[in-house]
């Protein structure tokens, strides 16, 4: 508790270590899921907030991923992202054929807002200090 007090302050965000893949995560997400879907998301991100443009270039390059949709914040950089975050998802929710998302693919909300947080985290990095720190994994989830 001592670290959290002396090391989060307001420009501070505490996130997993990032996975590090061999393709980009756009590829990956290919692999595993629809890719058509953030490819959707993506636009809505370029269509709602233009000054993304640049970073979503470098994004659909990117070979990390910072999995398990959580983080430690303060309350002003969380409710700022929830925004964001959210503004984006009600979006995508009536613009996703949501009946060739069924089973696994169900959690496809779940699964593009950790591609959208990384975004974000790209996005911001000049305004927030990232401290990434390891993460204990019971089952060995896959983002």
């Amino acid at each position: 508790m001592k670290w959290f007090n002396d090391n989060l302050s307001e420009n501070v965000i505490v996130v997993p270590k990032r996975r590090v893949y061999k393709k980009n995560i756009v590829e990956i997400y290919g692999e595993r899921h629809f890719l058509e879907d953030v490819y959707s998301v993506l636009n809505i991100v370029e269509n709602l907030y233009p000054d993304y443009r640049e970073s979503i270039i470098k994004f659909k390059e990117t070979r990390f991923l910072y999995c398990y949709n959580m983080f430690i914040s303060n309350a002003y950089v969380f409710l700022e992202y929830l925004d964001w975050l959210f503004s984006v998802l009600f979006l995508l929710e009536k613009n996703i054929d949501l009946d060739k998302n069924l089973g696994y693919q169900e959690r496809v909300f779940g699964f593009l807002s950790e591609r959208l947080f990384t975004l974000w985290l790209l996005h911001n990095s000049k305004k927030y200090k990232i401290i990434e720190m390891d993460v204990l994994t019971i089952m060995g989830a896959k983002c």
